[in-house]
């Protein structure tokens, strides 16, 4: 399984775009020797190959042409804004994906309002990741994307599992979830770490969380106090 040839030409020339590189001959031969390990087993894995928008454009045409993979790791890019609407393009007509990672792509409140507007009504996603775990292209959400990502909670009907680590949430930003989670009987697990929570913040997010299904709460790197992890 993996992609036809031509699919990996438009892919490398826009990759090269993004970098600003000259393709060469060599380089085609190499990006297609990756390709081979990267569209495998039902996955493209992308992670950190300095995609950005361009690329982007090609990820959403493989989107759009292919229903064979159902997981995509486009983690630690340069996706932004811009490459975002790609992917969203791409998704919108997509329904074998069940995994996206889009971690660490220097995405904004704009962008996160995107992204979970298009996942607000997928059929298929189960599992979405728009994390931190490095200082580079750090996603931010902020509490605006959380007022998008409420409407997600409140209707999305397969979504199981959502990392929204290192998002600069906050107080504002969990409130929108807290109803998001009040109207949701579907997600697992999910990942609120290092987000700037307060401990008083969690005392509102406790009820809700007992009218949900999670089973998996991490609050790692929060600022809360030893009553509320008693509490949790």
């Amino acid at each position: 399984m993996g992609i036809s040839k031509q699919l990996m030409r438009e892919l490398f020339e826009a990759k090269c775009t993004d970098l600003k590189i000259q393709p060469t001959a060599e380089q085609e031969r190499r990006f297609g020797e990756f390709c081979a390990k990267a569209f495998r087993d039902r996955r493209i894995a992308l992670r950190e190959c300095g995609m950005g928008s361009e690329s982007m454009r090609a990820v959403a045409h493989i989107l759009r042409n292919n229903n064979d993979f159902a997981y995509l790791d486009l983690s630690h890019n340069s996706i932004g804004c811009d490459g975002l609407r790609w992917v969203c393009e791409g998704l919108s007509t997509n329904r074998a994906l069940v995994g996206l990672n889009l971690s660490g792509n220097s995405l904004t409140a704009e962008g996160a309002t995107m992204l979970f507007t298009a996942v607000k009504l997928h059929p298929s996603i189960t599992m979405l990741d728009v994390s931190n775990s490095e200082q580079l292209r750090k996603n931010r959400m902020g509490a605006r994307g959380c007022a998008a990502l409420k409407e997600v909670l409140m209707q999305n009907p397969v979504l199981t599992v959502l990392n929204v680590a290192e998002n600069a949430i906050g107080a504002e930003g969990l409130r929108y979830l807290v109803e998001g989670l009040g109207e949701n009987r579907v997600l697992l697990s999910l990942n609120l770490s290092d987000n700037g929570l307060p401990s008083s913040c969690i005392y509102t997010l406790a009820p809700a969380l007992l009218k949900s299904a999670v089973v998996e709460l991490i609050l790692r790197h929060n600022d809360l106090d030893d009553r509320v992890r008693a509490y949790m």
